[in-house]
């Protein structure tokens, strides 16, 4: 089964209204179990352009791992494990992908911009690293072909 089938919902992370804003994972619970009921085809925790990029690396991981264990495989996961560093992403993919997620999305936050060459390099790394991950489609990608093409090898 294609990971890639139907429309995957962006799952916000919920946090607590506390002094340390803890992830409320009560509301996660009922979330994920909204989108599900109401006919998601997968669900993108952690992504690049929400929350993930203001958490610890120990919440992206929590997060990761609670919404893996919680769906329990009723609908695909895919995973963020992006991060401006190209070691944390890999540690972040490592980690994630022995949880059981069902796709790592290892893109880069998008308020943090590199030169395509570094971009590629990143992805690339991640890939030797025998990580079973997707990469999304950057737009800067699709108007340069070479860094496309690199992508795709």
């Amino acid at each position: 089964m294609s990971v890639f089938k139907g429309a995957a919902v962006a799952i916000i992370t919920p946090f607590h209204d506390d002094a340390d804003k803890t992830i409320n994972y009560d509301v996660f619970a009922d979330l994920i179990d909204y989108q599900i009921e109401h006919g998601t085809d997968a669900i993108v925790v952690c992504g690049s352009t929400g929350e993930a990029a203001t958490m610890t690396e120990e919440e992206h991981l929590a997060a990761c791992r609670f919404v893996i264990d919680y769906v329990k495989k009723r609908v695909p996961v895919i995973a963020g494990t992006g991060s401006n560093c190209t070691r944390t992403a890999i540690e972040l993919s490592r980690e994630v992908a022995g949880y059981g997620a069902d796709a790592l999305l290892p893109a880069q936050t998008s308020s943090f911009t590199t030169c395509r060459r570094e971009q590629a390099e990143t992805f690339c790394r991640q890939r030797s690293q025998d990580l079973s991950g997707m990469c999304r489609t950057l737009q800067e990608s699709r108007k340069r072909p070479a860094t496309s093409a690199r992508l795709s090898n």
